[in-house]
């Protein structure tokens, strides 16, 4: 099976970020992405493709790491597919889907795309609110952090963690 090594580079990248390790992670976990792409480009994927768990694991991971390293700009393309997976497979008002959209946000903000990132921002609030109400701690975070875009021209932080 294919996806064997890749799996053990992808959790390798994985113990590297976890040790701090963040530029080899990083490279690592690049690696085992463009494998499993250019295997599933050449039709001798798994047969989950694009939804393998090895290379959500991957982009989990790689995210996490160029979070640290400061590149953003970079980690936005693990953050659309990982939104894409997650949206296929969850559905588009699920926890982590929603998770990873805000962690878009963050890359489109930090990119100056600001107009995008308020837009998403606010889809984000308007389910959470829906699914979880009003009151709930993460739809009143969201809707704060949504104001914030709204009426600061400043730099706001957002912080990229790969936890659930």
């Amino acid at each position: 099976m294919f996806t064997w090594p890749l799996a053990i580079r992808s959790r390798r990248g994985a113990q590297l970020c976890e040790q701090g390790e963040y530029e080899k992670a990083a490279a690592e976990l690049s690696g085992v992405i463009s494998a499993m792409d250019a295997k599933a480009a050449a039709g001798r994927g798994a047969k989950k493709g694009t939804d393998h768990t090895v290379l959500i694991h991957a982009h989990r991971w790689h995210l996490h790491a160029l979070g640290h390293l400061g590149r953003t700009a970079e980690a936005a393309a693990d953050l659309r597919y990982l939104v894409a997976a997650s949206n296929r497979q969850l559905g588009p008002d699920h926890a982590s889907t929603l998770r990873y959209r805000q962690l878009l946000v963050a890359a489109l903000w930090e990119a100056g795309d600001r107009t995008a990132a308020a837009a998403e921002m606010a889809d984000i609030a308007a389910r959470r609110e829906a699914t979880l109400g009003a009151d709930h701690p993460q739809t009143v975070v969201t809707r704060e952090q949504l104001a914030a875009m709204e009426t600061s021209a400043e730099d706001l932080t957002f912080a990229f963690t790969n936890e659930d």
